[in-house]
């Protein structure tokens, strides 16, 4: 048997070392880059081994890095306009100068809180098909962890972050000092019109937290099918062949 380098000897052996040679390690912007990179390996692994080494420290940072960001930049944006959806939703914030949302404006309102996360999920989730090799396995399950850190640390910041603001900052005697001490210059019916406001917030911050945890939630299982599809696939093949 020949030596093992990068990946196994041979005619394809060369094929697959020329391939992934000839595109050249690229940084990652992106999870579309992440993928391609990714559908480069499977090209190769599916008809031959690479040494796990060929993935590097480097390349491992740099897809980790990548997907940590990419999930920290989803969650920042369900923290900005998750609270805007609610609040069109419970007739709370006029959008497009409407204060009664129709179904369009409620629709909208949605898709821009959510759909970046669900998409950016979808997209991970797709990897499943390509989970076969030392290397694809490798870079999918880096850049799964880190998604997952970083939905978490999400999670975690918009608690601290929604709790503070619900339960300090929207408090009912908190809000009366503020707006007595800072803006005593309006007019009292003006300033019991913008107390009610706020207060009617507080709800949309809870409501918007519960929301944001449910969307992470579905995010991160969606993120997990790479690793959990092959092994439920097995199974179920597993169940066909005994009869099950």
């Amino acid at each position: 048997m020949g030596s093992r380098g990068a990946a196994t000897s041979g005619p394809s052996s060369q094929r697959g070392l020329l391939l992934l040679s000839s595109g050249g390690y690229k940084k990652p912007k992106n999870l579309l880059d992440a993928i391609s990179e990714i559908q480069q390996f499977y090209i190769v692994e599916k008809d031959q081994v690479i040494d796990p080494n060929y993935f590097t420290w480097n390349m491992r940072i740099d897809l980790s890095l990548m997907a940590f960001s990419s999930a920290i930049k989803n969650g920042m944006i369900g923290i900005l306009f998750t609270p805007l959806a609610v609040g069109v939703i419970d007739r709370l914030i006029p959008v497009f100068g409407d204060e009664t949302p129709t179904t369009f404006d409620k629709g909208f309102v949605i898709v821009l809180a959510l759909s970046h996360t669900m998409l950016d999920g979808i997209v991970i989730a797709s990897m499943s098909q390509y989970y076969v090799g030392n290397i694809t396995r490798r870079i999918i399950k880096s850049i799964i962890s880190s998604t997952l850190t970083g939905a978490f640390l999400t999670i975690l910041f918009t608690v601290i972050l929604y709790g503070y603001l619900y339960n300090i900052i929207l408090e009912p005697e908190m809000m009366k000092t503020i707006l007595t001490r800072h803006f005593g210059f309006m007019k009292y019916g003006t300033l019991e019109s913008i107390y009610l406001h706020l207060f009617d917030l507080r709800s949309v911050l809870f409501e918007s937290a519960i929301l944001i945890v449910i969307a992470k939630f579905i995010y991160s299982a969606l993120v997990c099918v790479p690793v959990l599809y092959p092994g439920m696939k097995w199974i179920i093949n597993f169940n066909k062949e005994d009869g099950l």
